[in-house]
């Protein structure tokens, strides 16, 4: 940047590096830059949104999405970030069509179908929101996430023998990973089931002896 201060990717690997730092100051410092030099560089105009967002600068985030959404209007990540919006302003319908949208373009993203399925439950319809789920683990039957999204779905709507039924399924698929073991233990714990919790917690601890939430 000593060399070309005008240089937009000299910013742009700025903003980057410091994000790895964990300087978030001088990554912003950084993306406001490139926009300055480069308004139409969508990839700085998201991440202002991002911070924008993380700072409850919703109608800051908001503008910015909206003007990556004219130059990309299937930019799935705006739109997600847009759908997160809506949902913080109390805008059900619109998220949901935001997220319906994300969807038909990208029918695997996982976070897409978790956060319609939210969206679902805060409108009471609950049998939808357990069928979406349905269709993110059917998109993407290998993902983790949505199997333990439908699990605290479960939970939420007090099916527990079904939730319990489902999270021994995806420990059996996945013996290796002591996370699922740790919530199974806390299911168990809801549930006041000692015994079961304190085994789950010891299974956890033998699969991965540094599963310091285990203890």
């Amino acid at each position: 940047i000593q060399i070309d201060p005008e240089s937009v990717q000299a910013y742009l690997k700025l903003g980057e590096t410091s994000l790895k730092l964990g300087d978030p100051r001088e990554a912003l410092k950084a993306y406001s830059r490139v926009v300055n030099l480069d308004p139409e560089n969508m990839e700085a105009q998201f991440k202002l949104a991002t911070f924008y967002l993380l700072g409850k600068k919703d109608e800051e985030a908001k503008e910015k999405i909206e003007l990556i959404l004219k130059q990309e209007p299937e930019n799935t990540k705006a739109l997600f970030l847009l759908a997160s919006i809506l949902t913080l302003e109390k805008k059900p319908d619109e998220a949901e069509k935001t997220y319906r949208k994300i969807l038909e373009v990208d029918s695997k993203d996982i976070r897409a179908y978790i956060g319609l399925s939210r969206i679902l439950m805060l409108q009471g319809r609950i049998a939808d929101a357990e069928r979406v789920l349905d269709q993110a683990i059917e998109a993407d039957p290998k993902s983790i996430r949505a199997k333990m999204a439908k699990f605290y779905h479960l939970v939420a709507v007090r099916q527990l023998e079904k939730a319990e039924q489902h999270i021994l399924q995806i420990i059996t698929d996945n013996p290796s990973v002591s996370d699922l073991k740790i919530a199974l233990g806390d299911f168990y714990l809801l549930k006041r089931d000692l015994p079961k919790a304190e085994a789950a917690y010891l299974d956890a601890v033998q699969t991965n002896p540094e599963s310091v939430n285990a203890y």
